[in-house]
């Protein structure tokens, strides 16, 4: 035995909800593009490093993860990242950066400004290290041991 609905035939979902998603649409964050850029130099001499290593670590609020770049010949890194946020919070954001030769250095964002109009400037300076000239050989120990590098005897 088959019954039929009673009253009206029921209009289609899809009908309905076109006017509550177009809404939502316009309600929605604009995206905005946040860049990341920097130099990276020598301390004292401010000589550009190319080649050096830069991890970009992304606090949760801007997306979390993190991005691995290269410097350019003249030093410079840039990266964007577009979101879709009414505002930006960039506290947590932090650069790892490693060059041959240097030690390594750290730098966390701790305000939430993103810079002006969503750019984020860095210089990072570097200390070059007396001593880290590279040597032929192999390196040769076990952990807890001092290892070191030199040819075979």
């Amino acid at each position: 035995m088959r019954i039929a609905p009673r009253g009206p035939s029921p209009r289609p979902r899809t009908l309905a909800a076109a006017p509550l998603l177009a809404l939502l649409a316009a309600c929605a964050p604009k995206p905005v593009t946040l860049h990341v850029q920097g130099t990276v130099q020598t301390v004292g001499s401010k000589s550009p490093i190319p080649g050096a290593a830069v991890v970009i670590e992304w606090p949760a609020t801007l997306g979390g993860g993190e991005s691995r770049l290269t410097t350019d010949n003249d030093g410079h890194f840039v990266i964007e990242r577009t979101l879709r946020k009414p505002h930006m919070d960039c506290s947590g954001l932090t650069l790892n950066v490693q060059a041959d030769h240097f030690a390594s250095a750290y730098d966390r964002h701790d305000d939430k400004s993103c810079g002006t109009d969503s750019v984020g400037n860095f210089k990072v300076n570097m200390l070059r290290q007396p001593g880290c000239e590279a040597t032929p050989g192999r390196i040769r120990g076990r952990m807890g041991e001092g290892a070191h590098t030199g040819e075979e005897p």
